[in-house]
């Protein structure tokens, strides 16, 4: 029998990267919602900042999933998928997937254990807000 070690996100560090998320969106102004999955995409933190427009919150929920499922920063999808448009028109038929930015992975050792999501600014901002959330849980270099 074979057995598999998995690395993910606790508790305590999607909560560390929600809160570092709000500390980068409130100096730049903004009221987003954060959202935090961990490595199967179920969100296991998440916080609307007062203010945050309703629709973040479903946004940043499915912006951190499609990081998590595509494995990919959502800013970089279209991109990568716009020439191949069997494929963008099955991602876009795909429900709750994002193709705009702010959806960034969590990476610990080369492998995604999780991602963060977030909206409420702009997509520039959002992915400012998301980078410096994912990345204030990853082990510097």
């Amino acid at each position: 029998m074979h057995t598999l070690t998995k690395r993910g996100l606790s508790l305590e560090m999607g909560l560390a990267a929600v809160r570092a998320g709000i500390s980068q969106a409130e100096p730049m102004d903004l009221a987003v919602s954060v959202a935090v999955a961990d490595e199967s995409g179920i969100i296991t933190a998440f916080a609307r900042m007062d203010g945050a427009k309703i629709v973040s919150v479903t946004l940043a929920q499915a912006k951190a999933r499609t990081a998590v499922h595509t494995a990919a920063d959502t800013g970089e999808l279209y991109t990568q998928i716009s020439n191949d448009q069997a494929l963008l028109a099955g991602m876009l038929a795909h429900p709750g997937v994002v193709l705009f930015a702010g959806g960034t992975p969590v990476l610990m050792d080369g492998h995604i254990i999780g991602a963060v999501g977030v909206s409420g600014g702009s997509p520039a901002e959002d992915a400012i807000i998301a980078t410096h959330a994912a990345t204030s849980l990853s082990p510097a270099p």
